[in-house]
């Protein structure tokens, strides 16, 4: 399950043999996850087998402290089966893992907190692992940390509920967990949910008490987190991402009435997989992550505010879905409060998580109420009004499947254009004429696909005014049926062979003391597959003082951004590369002559 096939890119180090058979990659932006997360993963195996805490990797950076990046989750629960079984196969165990806990918690939490018969609440579990979060982010920390909300929900409503009992404990265990888990940004946005869920609580059923035992609850599991967290803290405070952030305002603009389309249509507007229309913003960070299906969102949640019990519930978890959702759609009350500190310091788009946990509790009441019959209630006309919008939806999309918006025609265009000009196009995605051809047909289906669903959730609309009951299975088996052929092939699955492949001429290095640094090839961290230092690095701090020392030192910064300021750096030899320990220069063999080896070492103390 891992995308090893992004090793085939142009500007990594496959031998061409292996490149040929896996290019383009299947999804071209999990790049992050071979070049740096499975690393992490390896080396934290290594050093606990060992008999080492894992506090300090000497490979990159000239050195970092790896326990204090934060993404190297040193102490997750998910690593014990790692450290256990460092094999690549246990990916897969552990992703299987994760999303049982992700659908243990929330059928829980269904069930229990929502009170939510069983039917309605373990569609819902079959559901969660399968929303947008998880599908964009899968193989990322961010996906390990968003799986605790569930849980986080379900030790809130109990504390708040029975305060006097061991729910608080359990709060502070899940706390604990979901801030070690590598990504205690995320943690932030859902300990925040978290903390209006107390509120709303504790306003509604009048329990003051429970304020101060989930707040100790939350304390003391900050408390447990603090060997993770607090090197975190240090090591943020040389962070150029951080600063950068604080000075020039959030890393992703907020996409207006766009995000809306993403909610209901996620790949309408784009995505990172091969032979599809390109996205312009990276698809993860858009709010296609907080996806819950067209389904979900235009049948069941509405029918959560058919009975008048529900409602108060239902209200709250609609406004958690627009605060969720308020900095993508550019709201101006979200947008101001995420501008004043410390949210500003967060990447607030990513609180579309919230969206999608919130809709899939408002379709799993809807499923609930309709599971009860609506009671004899009848045909409102609020629900005419959904069918009549599901109606609309799908005519626009069967209309954009027969003729391609502009903007659509415009970027495959421009990449045939480009193809035939330079022989590849800007978009990796797109490679070859043949390529382009497909994702036109690509988008055709997907609108298509859209169409599709619509139409289904008109005519389960029509069940629901007559027979409730009967609509229950139907709209549970939609529901599912679209997360389920969402998420088909969203995972890319690669060629063991793929595994880091050695190349001789870069393992004869390893047996000389001294740093390398690739030229426009062997991005930052794979150096660490041959057990090689690199003078660059790559863990999503960036300390700044040592980025500016390699900035000032270098013949260009090539194409490196402000996520990865040294990736693709062009280091001169000076008495400050010399002190660093850079020994050797490895840059790809581009149009040489056959007897050439694949690349090409330079020995830095003899470069000019």
């Amino acid at each position: 399950m891992l995308p090893l096939d992004t090793l085939a890119m142009r500007d990594s180090y496959l031998p061409p043999d292996l490149a040929a058979r896996a290019n383009p990659p299947q999804n071209f932006i999990q790049t992050d996850v071979v070049e740096q997360l499975e690393l992490f993963r390896r080396f934290a195996a290594e050093q606990i087998r060992a008999g080492r805490l894992p506090l300090w990797n000497p490979h990159n950076y000239g050195g970092f402290p790896f326990i204090a990046a934060n993404q190297s989750a040193v102490f997750s629960p998910f690593r014990l089966l790692d450290y256990a079984w460092p094999s690549p196969r246990s990916v897969a165990w552990g992703r299987l893992l994760r999303m049982l806990v992700a659908g243990l918690g929330a059928f829980l939490f269904f069930r229990k907190s929502m009170r939510c018969a069983y039917w309605p609440a373990i569609i819902g579990a079959w559901a969660y692992p399968l929303t947008g979060f998880f599908l964009q982010w899968v193989n990322f920390p961010l996906a390990d940390v968003a799986l605790w909300l569930p849980w986080l929900m379900l030790g809130v409503e109990r504390s708040v509920r029975h305060p006097r009992s061991l729910w608080p404990i359990a709060v502070a265990l899940v706390t604990a967990m979901m801030l070690v888990c590598g990504h205690i940004a995320l943690a932030a946005h859902l300990l925040i949910a978290a903390g209006l869920f107390l509120l709303w609580l504790v306003v509604t059923r009048r329990r003051p008490l429970a304020l101060v035992v989930v707040g100790a609850a939350w304390v003391l599991g900050g408390v447990v987190s603090l060997p993770q967290n607090l090197p975190t803290y240090e090591y943020l405070q040389t962070s150029g991402r951080i600063k950068n952030r604080d000075q020039r305002g959030a890393d992703y603009q907020p996409q207006g009435l766009g995000a809306l389309q993403r909610l209901v249509l996620p790949d309408s507007l784009g995505t990172s997989r091969a032979s599809t229309l390109p996205s312009g913003v990276t698809p993860p960070e858009t709010a296609a992550a907080g996806y819950a299906g067209l389904a979900t969102m235009l049948l069941a949640a509405p029918l959560a505010f058919a009975l008048r019990r529900r409602r108060r519930d239902a209200w709250f978890f609609a406004a958690l879905a627009v605060v969720g959702a308020g900095y993508a759609l550019g709201l101006p009350p979200v947008l101001w409060l995420c501008r004043l500190p410390p949210l500003s310091l967060l990447q607030n788009h990513r609180a579309v998580v919230l969206t999608g946990f919130a809709v899939l509790t408002l379709g799993v009441l809807g499923l609930d109420n309709l599971r009860r019959g609506l009671k004899g209630k009848g045909w409102r006309p609020w629900m005419d009004a959904c069918a009549v919008l599901c109606l609309l939806l799908g005519a626009w999309c069967v209309w954009h499947a027969i003729e391609p918006p502009t903007h659509v025609d415009q970027v495959l265009g421009r990449a045939a254009k480009q193809i035939t000009m330079f022989g590849r196009s800007a978009w990796p995605s797109l490679p070859d004429h043949a390529a382009v051809d497909a994702a036109r047909l690509w988008y055709r289906r997907t609108m298509g696909l859209g169409a599709v669903w619509c139409a289904a959730v008109v005519v389960i609309w029509l069940v629901v005014q007559r027979r409730p009951r009967i609509a229950l299975p139907l709209a549970g088996g939609l529901i599912l049926l679209e997360l389920f052929v969402q998420s088909w092939g969203a995972v890319p699955q690669t060629d063991p062979s793929l595994d880091y492949p050695k190349r001789s001429i870069i393992a004869a290095l390893s047996r000389d003391a001294g740093r390398i640094c690739g030229v426009n090839c062997l991005p930052a961290n794979l150096n660490q597959a041959y057990g090689l230092d690199d003078l660059r690095g790559y863990d999503a701090v960036d300390p700044a003082r040592y980025v500016r020392l390699l900035e000032a030192t270098s013949a260009g910064a090539g194409r490196s951004g402000q996520h990865a300021r040294t990736q693709w750096i062009v280091p001169r030899l000076t008495p400050i590369t010399r002190m660093l320990g850079l020994r050797y220069l490895i840059v790809p063999r581009r149009n040489a002559p056959d007897q050439m080896p694949d690349q090409v070492l330079l020995h830095a103390q003899d470069a000019d």
